[in-house]
Order: C-alpha cells, then sequence, then structure tokens
C-alpha cells in the first residue's frame, strides 16, 4: 500500500516538479501544475536526493538513483562553497545566482543556513547507502566538518543558523528542535563514512547538545519548546515537529 503511495509520488515529483532542461527540480507549483518558482532550492534538491534513494532502495527501480546521483552532481558543481565549504542556499533555475536565497519569509537572506546544510547531510547520508561513493564521502565528511567547526556554536551545545559565505554567524537565536535534532543527523551522518576519530568527536557532542536542549529547552510536562536566546526563552510554544525529533534525539543520546 505504502509503495502504492510512493509510485505515485514519484510520477508527480518527475512529472511536474523535475526541470528536464536544467536539471533538478523547481521549488512550487500552481494548483493547475505549472510551475510557480522554478528557483533551485538546495533544501529541495537534498530532500529529493533523500526521497529518491530510498525510493530505489524500497522499488530496486535504478532510474531513482539515477536521478538522485545527477541532483548530487548538480548541487557539487553549483552549490558547494569549493573554498570555505558548506552549500549555498539558492540559486536561479538555470544554477546562475540569485539575489534573495531565503528558504522561507521567516528565514533571513543569507547565503548559508544550519537548517540547509543539515537536510543536505541527510540526504548525502542516504544516498551513501544505496551507492557507495568515494567522492560523495568526501564531501559527506567536509561538510560533517563545516558542521562542527562552523555551524555548532564551541562548546555551548547549540548550532547557528544563519551564516555569512565565511561563517560569520548573523543569529543568535537558539532553535531547539533544530539542535536536538541535528544531534541525531549528525550521529547518523558520522555512521556512515570511514573516519573513526570524526564519529567519536559526533558521538561526545550529540550527547552535550541533548545534555543542553534538556537542560535549557524542555518545558515541566516534557515537550520541546520553540525557542531561546543569550537571554533565555523567547517562545516557549511547542510546534509539533520539535517533538518528533527531540524522541529520535534524546534516544540516539542514550544509546
Amino acid at each position: 500500500e505504502y509503495l502504492r503511495m510512493a509510485d505515485f509520488a514519484y510520477l508527480d515529483l518527475l512529472s511536474h516538479f523535475h526541470d528536464s532542461r536544467h536539471g533538478g527540480f523547481f521549488w512550487s507549483l500552481r494548483p493547475d501544475g505549472t510551475v510557480l518558482q522554478d528557483r533551485k532550492q538546495t533544501y529541495g534538491q537534498a530532500f529529493a536526493i533523500y526521497a529518491l534513494s530510498e525510493y530505489h532502495a524500497a522499488s530496486g527501480r535504478p532510474e531513482p538513483l539515477e536521478i538522485a546521483i545527477e541532483v548530487h552532481h548538480l548541487l557539487e558543481r553549483h552549490a558547494r562553497d569549493p573554498v570555505l565549504g558548506g552549500y549555498l542556499e539558492a540559486l536561479g533555475r538555470d544554477w546562475k545566482p540569485i539575489t534573495d536565497m531565503r528558504l522561507s519569509a521567516g528565514d533571513m537572506n543569507v547565503p548559508k543556513s544550519q537548517n540547509t546544510l543539515l537536510h543536505v547531510m541527510e540526504a548525502y547520508a542516504c544516498l551513501l547507502r544505496v551507492w557507495p561513493d568515494a567522492d560523495l564521502e568526501r564531501s559527506q565528511i567536509d561538510l560533517l566538518r563545516v558542521m562542527v567547526d562552523h555551524v555548532l556554536q564551541g562548546d555551548t551545545g547549540h548550532l547557528g543558523l544563519f551564516f555569512t559565505t565565511d561563517w560569520k554567524p548573523q543569529s543568535d537565536q537558539i532553535s531547539y528542535g533544530h539542535d536536538i535534532e541535528a544531534a541525531w543527523l549528525l550521529t547518523e551522518a558520522a555512521n556512515g563514512v570511514n573516519h573513526a576519530p570524526l564519529r567519536e568527536r559526533i558521538c561526545s557532542i550529540a550527547v552535550r547538545i541533548a545534555e543542553v536542549t534538556l537542560a535549557e529547552g524542555i518545558d515541566t510536562d516534557g515537550a520541546v519548546m520553540n525557542q531561546g536566546g543569550p537571554q533565555g526563552l523567547t517562545n516557549t510554544g511547542k510546534d509539533w515537529w520539535p517533538q518528533a525529533e527531540a524522541v529520535t534525539g534524546f534516544l540516539n543520546a542514550y544509546e
């Protein structure tokens, strides 16, 4: 039943979202299926890689893997920063630079963000499981180093959210959901590469992130609150997705 649903989603993705001219996937469509935003949001390309890799594993079909690999190569060619590391937020349909790279209206217009990098890392971990390519593994190791050397904010147990090209933080906001999500995604990605020292370092980091989230971001009812800052909590709301990430993130830290 789920595979039939995945077949339908795959057909829709390829029929309407795939850019047959420039490669990659459009960001959004109108209800009638015509393209609304043709930009190449790196976040969206990452989830396409993730989805196509999983669909290949579930269905055994070779074409989804071929497309996932193609999108990976496009990201490496156009979105990756070969000098300072990481990946740019967004590019135009033809993979040329654009001025407004925001993922959403609530995000800062900066060239690099934790959220996008986190999901490129997640996508590459999934792709590596079905396509153990040496170049892909090197890209993943480089990205893991970026995450722990630039996105992680020292020993605070927090990850920065928005950055300049040369990794200057542009916000002091803390997202507890993203922090605890990063804890388990970093571990999963590190376990998929052949680099024991990096795996050991990231295991310690994951536990530290979980400890800080537990100390600062958890309400008396056990739920994860949304946001904080240098002076403490700034948003005590409880969106659904931080709770889901916390289940996995805290279990990962316990293990």
